[in-house]
């Protein structure tokens, strides 16, 4: 019986010996592997920085618009322009350094000193880096006492002190500060912006069921607007909207950072949403009546608060402990880099980022009151060039005043 045929296919003799050479075929070589990037992306970086921005100043920004009148709503909305504006420069500045430099490609443990070291030398690393630093572990320090502040009002016993609070934060958040970077948790970014969200959504409603008839409105007492009173505003509503300190970091885990402008817009209109109708709504329903800078403790002293307002709270507080392994990363990241702490999961990690929880603990037990190689220059406009230096100088004057509102 006749062999089945294998090939149907005629080879000419003149191509047999061609053929004979010819490799065979992969799969690979059928279907080429397509490269999946790994990171997070646009919308989650959004949510990132919502998380890291809103939240705590949020609640001073009613407060803010009393002391500032009128003009404090101006001043918001040009403080989120300002504030966006810088926040795509220095995302365009990671760009470059990624188009530029292909070691910036790889995972990077401390993005804002590289853009500093790039900029102007070691110096400029050493100085981003310490300021970076210094401010990330300061709003660690005020997220875990807003935290413990709110669970010592939330939970009243005299059987556990603000102090016992704090030391009960620092260990809910010990765990998930063992996380590696965004990328690896990208899952508390969510949480924090949701719990945001829904807490400043149900501080409005409470807001409306408390607010006077509308003709009413013009009757409620508003305060002298003096120069204490505005500079207070101006450093509240500046830290409202401070968080470019770990902005970096999360651009270059993105899948694509150059995406990141992007979650600028989404993100910057996302706060917006948030702050306006809280500052303008407790402006115009408290007006001088608003006792403190907190708007919770002023509905709770108003005596109109309710179990919407207890729910507000509670979503406050998860965003602070949230919020606090995100502004707490970028450092423990710098710390790993500087104590040659291996790039994964292990027990060095494990104690190196322990022991940053206990140093943030032990200054708010403490202080428990307190609030090379040269790149191709990017030519930029005159215009461009006023802004930024006028950008710094405001923003040197605004860190003043929200220390000085803090204390």
């Amino acid at each position: 019986m006749a062999e089945p045929v294998q090939n149907s296919k005629i080879v000419h003799p003149s191509e047999a010996s061609a053929v004979e050479e010819m490799p065979e075929a992969t799969y690979s070589d059928v279907i080429p592997s397509i490269e999946v990037k790994k990171g997070i992306g646009v919308v989650t970086t959004a949510f990132f920085i919502v998380a890291e921005m809103a939240g705590s100043g949020v609640l001073a920004l009613p407060k803010a618009v009393v002391e500032s009148g009128y003009s404090g709503i101006a001043l918001i909305l040009v403080a989120s322009v300002m504030s966006a504006y810088t926040g795509k420069i220095l995302g365009d500045c990671w760009n470059i350094l990624l188009d530029k430099l292909p070691q910036y490609r790889e995972h990077n443990r401390y993005p804002y000193p590289s853009i500093g070291y790039e900029a102007i030398g070691p110096a400029g690393r050493y100085l981003v880096s310490i300021c970076v630093n210094l401010t990330l572990f300061g709003v660690g320090v005020v997220f875990l006492i807003l935290a413990s502040n709110n669970l010592t009002s939330l939970i009243q016993t005299h059987n556990v002190s603000f102090a016992a609070w704090l030391v009960i934060c620092a260990a809910c958040v010990t765990p998930l500060m063992w996380f590696g970077s965004p990328k690896d948790f990208w899952f508390i970014g969510l949480l924090s912006a949701g719990c945001t969200i829904l807490a400043v959504i149900l501080i409005f409603i409470n807001l409306m069921l408390i607010a006077p008839a509308p003709q009413d409105l013009a009757s409620v007492p508003q305060a002298p607007i003096t120069f204490t009173s505005f500079f207070f505003a101006f450093g509240a509503i500046l830290f409202a909207y401070g968080g470019h300190a770990a902005f970096p970091t999360v651009q270059h885990d993105m899948r694509e950072p150059s995406d990141f402008k992007f979650s600028i817009f989404i993100s910057y209109s996302t706060v917006n949403c948030l702050y306006l109708p809280i500052a303008i709504a407790g402006f115009l329903i408290f007006g001088r009546n608003a006792e403190t800078a907190d708007i919770l403790l002023t509905l709770k002293k108003s005596g109109r608060g309710g179990a919407i307002l207890v729910i507000a709270e509670i979503l406050i507080t998860l965003h602070a402990l949230f919020g606090f392994i995100i502004v707490q990363n970028p450092l423990a990241q710098e710390l790993e880099n500087i104590f040659k702490v291996p790039n994964r999961f292990c027990w060095q990690r494990v104690a190196l980022r322990t022991v940053q929880v206990g140093a943030v603990l032990g200054i708010a037990e403490a202080i428990p009151k307190f609030g090379a190689k040269k790149l191709a220059r990017k030519r930029i406009s005159l215009v461009e060039y006023t802004i930024n230096i006028e950008l710094i100088v405001i923003g040197l004057f605004g860190g003043i005043a929200s220390t000085y509102s803090a204390i």
